[in-house]
């Protein structure tokens, strides 16, 4: 080993010197004079502990003397940073702590080696990892004892699990077909963890979770459907993979009014409607067209009152009053007559 450095002093001489080691891990001491000395190391190579032992001989004056020094290494701890499913390699920083003692702070890009460490107890506290990824609350610690029988060289493997997923998909009740810009609030924990709208694939993909338990409502729909009053709740755990609630919506009902001679059956044109209702501020007035009908899309479900306000000329006013009930999906037909 290069680079330790020795001193030799006399003992019944004045003598002192120092020298060091070369490539080759020896230095040579000449022109001696005959005594003793006594050589002890001042400084050990890097990355190994002083040696503390002192060696004493006796020189004759004649015959070389051969003398041997040991230095334990300073040990050394490499950290891995990978994938808890599948071993790929990922960066995180650390504090590190020798003894509860702050001593740095370090990167990891998918491994870091920590070398020249003595003796004490080095724990790594992750601070910051990638965003899609669960921050490891674990600290992590290793015992080192370089100048004993053991390892000096030390693995440490630390993983992170991937913060899991949240996939919302919206559905037409009767066709399948995928509905954009349908928008729901989403919960975690009971707090608002925001808005999100449907694409055109009608699916809202939320990632980088934390685990939690995660309410969907929906709060808006396209203008065709009814919005899906029934919240979804799922539980969402470290290590789960993508989680998915799915939603169907049904069509807003219709209504299809046709007007007719009570007797003949003949479309009776510009016979004049109102409906409502029942329970609700919806109020329109619509007119029969050129062949008697009224035809109304895109309702919100539930009972209507229909009456008739204006009878064409030459007939009798129906003035009952009809309790229409329309459903989901359904478009209802209604034949109404006069006299």
């Amino acid at each position: 080993m290069a680079g330790a450095t020795y001193r030799i002093e006399g003992i019944d001489q004045a003598y002192d010197n120092s020298v060091t080691t070369g490539r080759d891990g020896t230095a040579t001491v000449g022109e001696l004079f005959s005594g003793s000395y006594k050589i002890y190391e001042v400084s050990p190579p890097e990355g190994y502990l002083p040696s503390d032992e002192v060696q004493t001989v006796h020189y004759d004056g004649e015959r070389s003397i051969n003398v041997t020094f040991c230095n334990d290494p300073l040990a050394a701890i490499e950290i891995h940073k990978q994938d808890a499913d599948t071993g790929d390699a990922l960066f995180a920083v650390f504090d590190v702590f020798k003894d509860t003692q702050h001593i740095d702070t370090i990167r990891v890009d998918g491994s870091y080696t920590i070398s020249g460490l003595s003796e004490g107890t080095y724990t790594f506290v992750e601070v910051a990892c990638p965003g899609n990824y669960i921050l490891d609350p674990t600290p992590h610690s290793i015992h080192v004892d370089p100048s004993g029988n053991h390892t000096v060289s030390y693995d440490l493997i630390i993983t992170n699990t991937k913060k899991p997923g949240l996939e919302i998909l919206k559905y037409d009740r009767t066709t399948n077909r995928p509905l954009a810009d349908v928008t729901f609030a989403v919960y975690k924990d009971t707090e608002l963890y925001g808005h999100f709208t449907t694409d055109e694939n009608g699916r809202i993909y939320l990632d980088n979770l934390h685990p939690g338990t995660y309410l969907a409502v929906e709060i808006d729909s396209d203008d065709e459907h009814v919005v899906n009053s029934t919240p979804q709740q799922i539980e969402i755990k470290a290590g789960d993979a993508v989680k998915t609630l799915v939603f169907f919506n049904s069509l807003k009902p219709g209504i299809h009014l046709i007007k007719v001679d009570g007797i003949t059956m003949k479309s009776l044109p510009n016979v004049r409607f109102v409906f409502k209702l029942v329970g609700g501020s919806y109020r329109q007035e619509f007119t029969t067209d050129i062949n008697g009908e009224i035809d109304l899309s895109k309702l919100t479900p539930g009972a209507y009152e229909v009456r008739e306000l204006e009878a064409p000329e030459g007939y009798l006013i129906d003035d009952a009053v009809r309790v229409v009930q329309v459903n989901p999906d359904e478009n209802a037909n209604f034949v109404f007559t006069n006299t």
